[in-house]
């Protein structure tokens, strides 16, 4: 999305389309800052993905989380 013109139009078409209905939107796969910014910028309220965190068995989830003010899908 941060070197494609059209899949940045496509994306921001998605993220508009979701606020005007009333949605919370969630990105998913948002694999770095760049990103993160660019999605939050156009409305985004929620990302997740490996920029955040790995895939991780529940248990070390538990504890991934409970040491973070935000919720498991962050904050952007």
């Amino acid at each position: 999305m941060n070197t494609s013109v059209n899949d940045r139009i496509i994306v921001q078409t998605i993220v508009h389309l979701g606020a005007s209905m009333g949605k919370r939107i969630v990105a998913e796969g948002v694999e770095d800052q760049d990103i993160a910014n660019l999605l939050r910028d156009m409305g985004c309220q929620y990302a997740q993905g490996y920029h955040f965190a790995r895939p991780m068995p529940l248990t070390d989830l538990l504890a991934w989380g409970a040491d973070r003010a935000r919720p498991v899908a962050m904050l952007i």
